[in-house]
This record gives C-alpha cells, sequence and structure tokens, in this order.
C-alpha cells in the first residue's frame, strides 16, 4: 500500500495524469524519483500505441501526435525547469542573482528564445526520424519511444547523486527522503532500458550510452558553475536536452 501511495505522489507530481486524492505524508514523499521514469514509459507507451494501432493518413500527423503527448502528459512540467534556466543562463549575472531568476514566475524574451529554438530542434530531428527512409519501421519507433524513460531515469539518478544548490525546495526534500537502495534501482531500470535498445539496434544503443555521459558530464559542470549545483528547474533542464539528444541519436542511427 505504501508503494502505490509513492508511485501515486510521483505521478502527481511529474505528469497530469489523474491519481487518487489523499493527505501527503512524509513517508508518501518516499522513493517518488524512483517512479520518475515510469511517467516517461507511459510516454512511450502512448506512443506505440498510437502509431501501432492508430492509422494516420500521413507521417506529418504522427510528428504533431508524438510531439504532443509529451506535454499532455506532463503538463510541460519539465519545460518550465528549461525555461528558467535559459533565463537564467543568459542573464550573466552572479550566481546568487540567476539562482533568484530561477524562482521568478515571469518567463523572459531568452526563455522564449531557447523553447523556439529547442521547438526548431525537435521539429528537424522528429522530421527526419520520420522521413530518413521510405519505410518507417516499428524498431524505429520503439527506440524513439524508449528516450522519455532513458532521461527521466538518467535525471532521477543526477538528482540524488550531484551536488544541490539549494538547502532548501523539493529537490532537497526529495533528497532527503532517499534511500541508497533507489539509486541501485534507478541504476537497474536505465541498465534495462539500455539493454533493450542494444537488443534492437547495437549501434543506437552505443549512441545512448555516448549522449548519456557527455551530455551529463556537461550538465554536472554547467550547474556548478552557474548555480553551485542542481536545482528542480535545472532538472526539468536536463530532461528535455536529454530528449532531444536521444531523439537526434536515434534519428541518425536508424537508417
Amino acid at each position: 500500500m505504501r508503494i502505490l501511495r509513492n508511485i501515486a505522489v510521483s505521478f502527481s507530481m511529474y505528469s497530469r495524469i489523474p491519481m487518487p486524492q489523499f493527505v501527503w505524508e512524509e513517508e508518501d514523499m518516499k522513493h517518488i524519483l524512483l517512479f520518475l521514469p515510469w511517467v516517461g514509459g507511459l510516454i512511450g507507451l502512448f506512443s506505440a500505441l498510437v502509431f501501432f494501432f492508430l492509422p494516420l493518413p500521413h507521417r506529418f500527423f504522427y510528428i504533431g501526435i508524438f510531439s504532443l503527448l509529451p506535454l499532455f502528459v506532463t503538463g510541460g512540467f519539465h519545460l518550465d525547469g528549461f525555461m528558467d534556466v535559459e533565463d537564467a543562463l543568459h542573464s550573466y549575472q552572479p550566481r546568487e542573482k540567476k539562482l533568484l531568476i530561477l524562482k521568478v514566475p515571469h518567463i523572459g524574451a531568452f526563455s522564449v528564445i531557447g523553447l523556439m529554438t529547442y521547438f526548431m530542434a525537435w521539429g528537424t530531428a522528429m522530421s527526419y526520424l520520420f522521413y530518413g527512409q521510405t519505410i518507417l519501421s516499428g524498431e524505429k519507433i520503439l527506440l524513439y519511444c524508449l528516450i522519455f524513460f532513458i532521461a527521466r531515469c538518467a535525471c532521477a539518478l543526477t538528482c540524488l547523486i550531484l551536488d544541490t544548490a539549494k538547502k532548501e525546495g523539493m529537490l532537497t526534500m526529495e533528497r532527503g527522503n532517499r534511500d541508497k537502495r533507489d539509486i541501485w534501482l534507478l541504476g537497474l531500470q536505465l541498465t534495462a532500458a539500455l539493454v533493450t535498445a542494444l537488443c534492437l539496434h547495437p549501434l543506437t544503443a552505443i549512441a545512448f550510452s555516448c549522449v548519456l555521459v557527455l551530455f551529463t558530464l556537461y550538465y554536472d559542470r554547467l550547474c556548478r558553475k552557474n548555480f553551485g549545483g542542481v536545482t528542480g528547474d535545472t532538472a526539468g533542464y536536463y530532461v528535455v536536452m536529454l530528449e532531444l539528444f536521444l531523439l537526434m541519436a536515434v534519428a541518425c542511427t536508424v537508417g
């Protein structure tokens, strides 16, 4: 029963999927990051169902639906953090000022520019994914579905392992409730996803691994330099950017 409450809290926080309503207790907040990848798994599942069971007249419609599904499931939760980070990074202010910018509820010009640039890159990668070959294989779609699960596995691990920028906030609370077993179980989920990718297409699995390592190293350095560590907003930035790079890996490696 406690695990079910943990799952319900995790999905209530990280998605728009309706969950049972109850008063959250401290025990309910434990392990919520452990179930963050399941939200990504749900996005992948919906995408697979659309592709395999919803016949559409043109591939363009799949691009639109696939691009909107993550927003429908999460409500733009991670994009909000991405936009806050874009504003903070391009302010070129001292670290303390950047941390304050992350808390500002209003959007700035650079967040809008960053979002437009992101969607142009996403649209280009999606177009190449769907039009890069004459026959659109189920293998390619399944690899695409995996990127949402993989990105959230890696994000949860960075949230639990990397240094935090603040001593308060939701991320600090989640870390305070962490268990070493959560790290191992998240690592196991990530490994299982990469092994699945390896079985589907070895070259893509290698590309996934390289993207994960390189981007995580870059992200750690970026957060330390600009914010003194990771925050909830930078976690959103991490998920959004990693999904884009993993999408590019699929589009470029599966011909």
